[in-house]
């Protein structure tokens, strides 16, 4: 019994001593380099992360916490922050030219597994946003002809459709004057939109319809946002955080339900393919046992001219996922055709089958039948919820976010109406009231109705909105939906690095760096005087709700002011925003090959719906039974010097609809407040 518990007690002393060993060991690795005063060696920075908990407001969105901890310990472009052993350990990157050339651009790190494993739950396994290598490559290529900005303008008749009932819903609710979640309405006109753009599909989440004409929207739409609603909206820092075994279930579940009905679009999407190719492939048949056999070279070249100018335009008003079809269709002809110049050759003549566009083997009978190939047809599935979920969430809280700093704004909001109405001439015009070339209702205005009009007989004309641009631009900046984590931890993720180290910028130095008598940096070494940042061993995040606020390019960092986007306009000419270092300071999408592929989608569609809006209606956002009527901009750094907590502040930046996490970054308890008509 005695030896038992020595070797039990010896045992857990040796585990002691290794955990105590490896801790100072990670500790002391990051002596020297830029980081909040570490007052525990055991505890690292973690008290830090019980700071950021009491002073933020609940559920705030932990990219909100990066800017302060910066501010308030003068830390410069680039820091460090250690939760280890309970959470991450982390490098914060404010500096755009850094981010893109060693995290982003210039090399691609991989996906932080805590990304990845979030979204795994929300989305699935084999969402694009979280596939490496070459599974990624291919399933961008297959994918980006649909969310191409050529094919997404010639869908502008679609999404200004959706947009006019979008208007006449929220004329509603400014005729009764009640107070609404302006984000659940947002959501619910995105989510039609990327319905319709991405599956053909109307999901019927304005109006209620269904998709058989029956009382609430589209069986997708309802599993899909429970399926958001189930995740951790908890600020999350230790692994033992926001635990809830019976929350695990449900989403396993509720994730069965939504690749059932995801994948039954599909089915039935593949099944009318392939009996429309075969009514094609029968046609010249016949059309060849009917014609003369001595139908001259002209003839043919004018038939294949017209054949091809009929593939061009079945290709407009197409679905994303019917030309991802398409662009799998031909990965897997030419994988067959390879396979069978290989067998001609002698090569392989035994092997039946050939490689998928997703690496995977399959029968080349079965594809020649038109079936598709199982893990093709998985990741179709994660890919289409990654675009419904990525498609909405964040545009619906851009919409969201313009319409109540429009409000506080007034100077803005003029200046965005006059630049409508001398774009469209919509002040006044004959077809003010005809409705010609619309679907709209008699609800929507006339000026509502001459900008649906001209945008859809001119959908190109939406770039001319060059102050529109700004507003999104500026409301994106101050309130970025989401940004990229990326890591350095596999040792063959940091053998194939092109850099593991990030050299300081140039001209750059950290205020918390710190020299001997001698003059020689404390920092760990890279060059003969010159610091350095190791990424190996770290959670990298370049937040981009930190670059926005760095001052060297966005001064009055925490100011609503569009025209710092537009080089003739902006008030900050020696910013710089418009000099070469930075043209990758503005990045809610992000940037590099891993960027946000409906980008073009999202600028479009955003304005498209500011054009409809803004003429008509006014939102006042509205807490705690208080109207917001006005705004003073204010740094967090100042905004808890009182030391006030969170839960009774409920402001960040002086915003009480600040960000909170809920599937993406988004308004708290979805923007309440009550829409007005304009006079």
């Amino acid at each position: 019994m005695w030896r038992l518990l020595a070797t039990v007690l010896a045992l857990f002393s040796a585990g002691a001593a290794y955990f105590l060993t490896v801790l100072y060991k990670k500790r002391r690795e990051l002596d020297g380099l830029p980081q909040p005063p570490m007052t525990s060696t055991f505890w690292g920075h973690l008290p830090l992360a019980g700071e950021c908990k009491r002073l933020f407001p609940p559920q705030t969105h932990v990219q909100n916490w990066s800017n302060y901890i910066r501010k308030k310990y003068q830390l410069g472009d680039v820091f460090y922050v250690d939760w280890w052993p309970l959470g991450p350990r982390w490098l914060f990157v404010a500096d755009p030219e850094l981010a893109s050339k060693y995290i982003t651009t210039g090399q691609s790190l991989r996906k932080s597994h805590l990304t990845t494993n979030y979204l795994t739950k929300l989305l699935g396994r084999d969402n694009m946003v979280g596939l490496e290598g070459q599974q990624w490559k291919v399933l961008r290529s297959i994918f980006n002809p649909g969310f191409s900005a050529s094919h997404l303008i010639s869908l502008v008749p679609l999404i200004v459709d959706s947009t006019l009932v979008f208007l006449d819903i929220l004329r509603e609710k400014a005729q009764s004057g009640e107070l609404i979640s302006l984000d659940t309405y947002s959501t619910r006109y995105t989510i039609d939109i990327i319905g319709k753009i991405v599956m053909d599909t109307d999901f019927h989440a304005q109006t209620g319809g269904g998709p058989t004409g029956g009382g609430g929207p589209h069986p997708i739409v309802t599993t899909f946002r429970r399926q958001v609603d189930l995740m951790p909206s908890a600020t999350s820092v230790g692994p033992l955080d926001d635990i809830n075994l019976g929350r695990e279930v449900r989403l396993w579940w509720n994730m069965r339900k939504l690749d059932s009905l995801i994948g039954a679009e599909i089915d039935e999407r593949v099944a009318a393919r392939r009996d429309r190719d075969r009514n094609r492939d029968a046609a010249p048949q016949t059309e060849q046992a009917q014609g003369s056999s001595n139908t001259s070279t002209q003839e043919k070249s004018e038939k294949k001219r017209s054949f091809s100018n009929r593939n061009r335009n079945r290709n407009r008003n197409r679905s994303v996922i019917e030309l991802a079809l398409d662009a799998y269709d031909q990965e897997a002809a030419t994988a067959t055709a390879t396979a069978t110049a290989g067998d001609a050759r002698g090569s392989e003549s035994k092997n039946k089958s050939k490689t998928s566009p997703n690496g995977t083997s399959t029968s080349t009978s079965a594809r020649t039948q038109g079936a598709m190939n199982s893990s093709f047809r998985a990741l179709a599935i994660d890919s289409i919820k990654t675009f419904i979920f990525a498609g909405h969430d964040t545009t619906s809280a851009t919409i969201s976010y313009a319409m109540y700093l429009l409000h506080l704004h007034k100077d803005v909001h003029a200046k965005l109406v006059a630049e409508l109405n001398r774009v469209y001439s919509c002040s006044s015009s004959p077809e003010a009231s005809s409705g010609k070339g619309t679907t709209s209702t008699a609800s929507t205005t006339a000026a509502a109705e001459i900008i649906a009009q001209r945008i859809i007989s001119d959908p190109h004309s939406i770039n001319k909105l060059e102050y529109m641009t700004a507003v999104i631009k500026e409301v994106l900046r101050l309130f970025p939906p989401a940004s990229t984590l990326r890591e350095l931890l596999r040792p063959l993720d940091i053998a194939l690095s092109k850099d593991t180290v990030m050299p300081a910028a140039a001209g750059k130095s950290d205020k918390s760096d710190k020299s001997d008598k001698s003059g020689k940096s404390s920092g760990k070494p890279g060059s003969p005087g010159k610091k350095s940042y190791p990424l190996a061993g770290f959670h990298i995040w370049p937040v981009a709700h930190m670059i926005h606020r760095n001052e060297s390019y966005f001064p009055d960092p925490v100011k609503f002011v569009p025209e710092r986007f537009i080089p003739s306009q902006t008030p900050y000419p020696h910013a710089k925003l418009h000099t070469p270092a930075g043209k990758d300071a503005w990045r809610p999408f992000e940037k590099g090959p891993r960027n946000c592929i409906g980008q073009e989608l999202a600028m479009i569609e955003t304005k498209i719906a500011l054009a409809l809006l803004v003429n008509d209606l006014d939102f006042t956002a509205e807490y705690a039974g208080a109207k917001i009527e006005s705004w003073t901009p204010v740094e967090t750094i100042d905004e808890f010097k009182d030391g006030k907590p969170g839960v009774e502040r409920l402001t960040i930046e002086g915003h009480k609809p600040y960000q909170v996490l809920h599937g993406a970054a988004r308004p708290k308890d979805g923007m309440t407040g009550r829409l007005s008509l304009r006079s």
